[in-house]
């Protein structure tokens, strides 16, 4: 098993652009993903089918009184999955060798609780195909 904090601001993953006839990752994309890649550099790549739980934790809104100091949802944009596709594209020779190897994820968005860091929850285990 696997329990990671990755202590950076969820971004998405960016549309691939076009240029030359060529596409290629957006700088910032590929900077992000370098990041969670040196975070999980420690990391032996864990083998066979895997389940990944991910909590996002995105910065508390300025609007949000103090008086709620705990988690808020977050159900605007970034979209779940381009969250998860540059998780997994920046873990993917760290903790795993290939992110086709994940059979089941479960993932969440949030705003920080108060004095709360925006950062990246996650855990991976091996898949035994029993839903929680």
């Amino acid at each position: 098993m696997i329990k990671l904090t990755i202590d950076l601001e969820p971004k998405p993953k960016q549309r691939p652009k076009v240029g030359r006839g060529r596409a290629y990752t957006p700088a910032q994309t590929a900077r992000y993903e370098a990041a969670i890649s040196r975070a999980a550099a420690h990391l032996v790549p864990m083998e066979g089918a895997l389940s990944l739980e991910v909590l996002f934790v995105f910065p508390r809104l300025k609007s949000t009184p103090k008086r709620e100091a705990g988690r808020q949802i977050k159900a605007t944009r970034p979209d779940l999955d381009n969250l998860l596709k540059a998780l997994k594209d920046g873990l993917q020779g760290r903790a795993f060798n290939d992110d086709a190897q994940i059979a089941e994820v479960t993932a969440s968005k949030v705003h920080a609780a108060l004095d709360e860091r925006p950062h990246i929850e996650l855990t991976l285990t091996h898949y035994t195909g029993e839903s929680a």
